[in-house]
């Protein structure tokens, strides 16, 4: 499962919902109301259960994005403005009454930057779990690689939207701005792993090294 979410593109690039949908998966569709932070969606293809929205998906009004914080059940969920932290108070948006929305995911942009992150930190993500030799499941800090997920994933939006012909010189500058802050993000991250099963991060790799913490 990916560390990072929708939320977390939003953080990097609201335009993914609005420019770059294409690339991604509407998943649901149809009208929202809203009162305070509670929605209720009507729609003619299903609803969040069945289409497995989750918190950390991004629901669009018109052409304002809104965080899914919580699904209460199959038609209610508890949505917000996009907030300064990703556990931070809700932030309501404007009151709406049978709006027009869809819910767009990037999850197979997001599932290959996971695995890319875990190549990084030299563990395969095809391999069989074996004794001695860790894993995502030994991984301590996932929270540290959320942004550097995020961030290839966006980059991987913009490359193909560069890729596509007649593409515009802004997405191409895009693919480039983004490609230099993973160079950035992926020298800062470390990936902490718990060697022992205690719990407690006993090594700390930075992309194809190992530096001990602790005896």
């Amino acid at each position: 499962m990916a560390f990072a979410t929708d939320r977390d593109i939003l953080v990097l690039e609201p335009l993914a919902f609005r420019d770059l949908t294409w690339a991604g998966q509407v998943v649901l569709a149809g009208t929202v109301s809203t009162a305070g932070d509670a929605a209720e969606i009507d729609s003619s293809e299903g609803d969040m259960q069945t289409a497995a929205v989750e918190a950390g998906h991004v629901l669009v009004v018109g052409a304002v994005p809104l965080e899914i914080v919580e699904r209460g059940g199959a038609t209610e969920a508890t949505v917000s403005l996009l907030r300064a932290m990703p556990d931070g108070p809700t932030v309501h948006p404007a009151k709406l009454t049978a709006a027009p929305f869809y819910i767009a995911t990037f999850t197979p942009q997001l599932d290959t930057a996971h695995r890319a992150v875990l190549r990084m930190a030299g563990i395969d993500p095809d391999a069989p779990a074996r004794e001695g030799v860790p894993g995502e499941a030994q991984i301590v800090n996932p929270g540290a690689l959320r942004r550097l997920e995020a961030l290839l994933a966006v980059h991987a939006l913009w490359a193909a939207a560069g890729a596509v012909a007649g593409a515009s010189e802004h997405a191409m500058a895009r693919a480039a701005h983004f490609a230099e802050r993973i160079d950035a993000e992926r020298r800062r991250v470390r990936v902490e792993l718990d060697l022992d099963g205690d719990g407690v991060a006993d090594a700390a790799r930075a992309l194809n090294a190992v530096l001990m913490l602790r005896g």
